[in-house]
């Protein structure tokens, strides 16, 4: 947050600068809940800007309790189309489903509020 100059910051949601933050504060947690899901494919070469929307995405999903995990891939899928390389959006789906999968079979996907669906605890 400290490469983001004070001019900028007004303009950025609240939202925004906590999952700047957290993603930035749990970097190495998050690449390790990615890398075991990358099947023939080495972290050092997926592209940066996908690394950096699986990292938005599995923060999403851990420290963000409002917001649907749902919501999260669709939001993620749709900036990899726009900013990334034409087959990025399959790419990231993939593997944010895999590892939404082991996230709820772990029982570490909490969600309340808008982000609570019931069949999610079945």
């Amino acid at each position: 947050m400290e490469r983001l100059d004070d001019s900028k910051k007004e303009s950025v949601s609240e939202f925004s600068l906590k999952l700047i933050e957290e993603c930035s504060r749990r970097k190495e947690e998050l690449d390790s809940l990615i890398k075991p899901y990358l099947k023939n494919w080495e972290f050092s070469r997926v592209a940066m800007i996908d690394k950096i929307l699986l990292r938005m995405a599995v923060a999403e999903f851990l420290y963000f309790e409002l917001v649907p995990p749902e919501a999260t891939m669709n939001e993620v899928i749709e900036i990899s189309k726009d900013f990334s390389t034409e087959r990025s959006g399959k790419f990231i789906n993939g593997i944010l489903d895999s590892i939404l999968k082991k996230l709820r079979k772990d029982k570490k996907i909490k969600k309340t509020g808008r982000g609570y669906f019931p069949a999610e605890t079945k």
